[in-house]
């Protein structure tokens, strides 16, 4: 600039300086919280979402994330212990090959047993009940349960169960006693109370004096020779339970157990499908 011309920005001799106004900053404008519902769902007392100047929504694709996140972490602890579905399906196929195999092993041995040639009938009434010894003894019991998925007891009260042991005579061996076995423990009828009660005792299976059928092995059997599945209660192997019935009973316990295992086989496969699918939308929720 030539002598006596001011420089460029500066003001002239004479003239006022302009004054510096600050411009006010531009706030983010915060929606309404609406107050939460009574008995709402996750939405209704969700957070209110925020408005940038730019007018973009801030904040709701995270919460989109955090509601995937919420679900695959759902899904994992349904099916997955801990983690991955494929313990519990590990689980599950060792109880299945344990019933199954355990099931084939009892029908081939009921399937080997031929009670018509392994026992000789005795006859109708050729044995007779001459003693039967009573015990008695209390446990608690559940008399009232929770309603709905919580099934657990809510009220116990002591009940008295009656156990009865019988003893046989074979009339062709005169007063010589065999024991017949005992019954599972019986609960008295009606409304559970101690045995200090002393209510109407449950019924027993025979009773004193009663004849009944019996079975003894047969010629050139030996006792020792006999299956244990026979369930023999006294040392001569002399029963009053059809020896045949015994074979229906084990026949039919084999199938439960195979039936068991394979439906628990079937519910593997299920378990491993699902694990398979949870962890592939884990998966295509992580690249998202």
């Amino acid at each position: 600039p030539q002598y006596g011309q001011p420089q460029y920005g500066q003001p002239q001799y004479g003239q006022p300086q302009p004054q510096y106004t600050p411009q006010p900053q531009q706030q983010p404008v915060q929606m309404p919280q609406q107050p939460p519902m009574q008995g709402g769902s996750a939405y209704n007392n969700a957070r209110p979402m925020m408005m940038t100047t730019a007018g973009g929504p801030q904040g709701w694709g995270g919460s989109m994330r955090y509601i995937n996140q919420n679900v695959r972490k759902a899904n994992r602890s349904v099916w997955c212990f801990p983690g991955c579905g494929c313990c519990w399906a590990f689980i599950a196929l060792l109880i299945a090959m344990g019933c199954f195999f355990s099931g084939q092993d009892m029908l081939e041995i009921a399937e080997d047993m031929s009670p018509e040639r392994e026992f000789k009938f005795l006859g109708r009434d050729a044995c007779s009940f001459d003693r039967i010894s009573h015990f008695e003894s209390e446990e608690d019991v559940c008399v009232r349960r929770n309603s709905g998925e919580d099934n657990s007891c809510r009220e116990y009260k002591t009940a008295c169960f009656d156990t009865y042991a019988y003893f046989f005579t074979w009339n062709s061996t005169g007063t010589k006693e065999y024991a017949a076995g005992s019954d599972n423990k019986l609960q008295r009828p009606g409304e559970p109370y101690p045995c200090s009660y002393n209510r109407p005792k449950a019924e027993p299976r025979w009773e004193v004096n009663q004849t009944t059928s019996c079975w003894r092995p047969a010629n050139g059997i030996e006792v020792n020779e006999i299956p244990e599945e026979y369930n023999c209660k006294n040392p001569e192997c002399i029963k009053v339970v059809d020896p045949a019935d015994e074979v229906d009973n084990l026949k039919a316990a084999a199938m439960v157990l195979i039936i068991v295992g394979q439906s628990l086989f079937a519910f593997t496969g299920l378990l491993c499908c699902c694990c398979v699918i949870t962890a592939t939308r884990a998966a295509q929720g992580k690249r998202i």
